[in-house]
């Protein structure tokens, strides 16, 4: 995964999510999972770097140019990774591993219940999907 400028608004967790989350709620870092898979599946990099190890571009596999990503509100970017994921991993991952990118990238939509129980206890513990996360 990236740093590049841009890149932030794929996988930024508390700020640029399609909803605001508090910052360390595991359904943030499960979305930005989502966005890793997305990007493993296709065999590319969302990113160009440069000979310096900069990042300056996205790549050909976002099929966006960085004005198309300074532009979009962070819901139309996870739309289209979710657009992405389903016409494209399921012919080289298959449907099974396209299924779980997509939960990972919906994880925090209001309709995805899935993930409903990811919470803090109260005493430090985390809860996803019910299950404590250490």
């Amino acid at each position: 995964m990236s740093t590049m400028i841009a890149r932030p608004f794929l996988s930024r967790s508390s700020s640029r999510c399609p909803r605001r989350v508090s910052h360390g709620r595991c359904a943030a870092d499960i979305y930005s999972l989502g966005v890793c898979l997305v990007e493993t599946g296709l065999w590319d990099t969302f990113v160009i770097y440069s000979a310096e190890g900069v990042a300056e571009a996205p790549g050909a596999a976002l099929e966006l140019t960085f004005d198309e990503v300074r532009r979009q509100r962070p819901s139309s970017i996870r739309k289209h990774l979710v657009a992405l994921a389903k016409h494209r991993l399921p012919r080289t991952m298959g449907e099974v591993y396209t299924e779980v990118v997509v939960s990972r990238l919906t994880c925090l939509d209001e309709d995805n219940t899935e993930y409903a129980n990811d919470e803090e206890s109260g005493d430090g513990r985390w809860y996803a999907g019910g299950c404590e996360v250490h």
